[in-house]
């Protein structure tokens, strides 16, 4: 099991690789409304900074590692600036577990860092399934997969995707637009952090 912690600098990777999580997660049977479209700008536009900055260490991760660890991101407001707007602090926890009881610890001691620390939201971003090597005409190979972004806030639960390529020669990454879920899906590490 790996419990380690990274704040903002996003291009030093410590931890050893999580087990990877494969398909796509089951809904959400809490009793939670859907994310709405009002909700969704709202979301947007209170986690935008936290979510481009998601965006770029997933950017860094495939670069780096070719794959996105599953990790915790714990997100605690900022102090505001003379403008008005807010910088969030952002830490970043990767998982790894061999059993299911080290998975049930490590849910648990998600829960009780945020509560405790009193994060503004928490956020678990997985790789739902590797593509595989595409050969292309010009000799090189790419890679293509989607991300999963669970994630829990006081105010609301949800979800969105992440698709992205790799470029085997040159590791260059592309990340599409993020597509969010009418329903926030079931997350096991988000079970319980904003529900009473």
């Amino acid at each position: 099991m790996s419990w380690r912690r990274r704040k903002k600098k996003l291009g030093v990777h410590e931890s050893p690789p999580a087990t990877p999580q494969s398909g796509l997660p089951e809904r959400n049977e809490s009793s939670r409304p859907a994310v709405n479209l009002t909700t969704k700008l709202r979301l947007a536009a209170d986690f935008g900074v936290v979510f481009k900055r998601v965006a770029d260490l997933i950017r860094n991760e495939l670069a780096t590692a070719g794959k996105v660890r599953t990790m915790a991101c714990f997100v605690y407001a900022g102090d505001r600036k003379e403008d008005g707007s807010t910088s969030p602090t952002i830490k970043t926890v990767f998982l790894s577990w061999k059993t299911e009881f080290q998975k049930e610890l490590i849910r648990k001691r998600i829960r009780d860092k945020a509560v405790l620390e009193k994060a503004s939201a928490v956020l678990v971003v997985a790789d739902a399934k590797m593509g595989p090597a595409n050969a292309q005409p010009n000799g090189s190979s790419q890679r293509k997969g989607t991300i999963l972004i669970s994630g829990t806030s006081p105010s609301a639960d949800f979800s969105a995707s992440l698709t992205y390529v790799v470029q085997g020669d040159t590791d260059t990454v592309s990340l599409d637009e993020m597509q969010w879920f009418d329903e926030p899906a079931y997350n096991f590490f988000l079970d319980g952090i904003h529900t009473k």
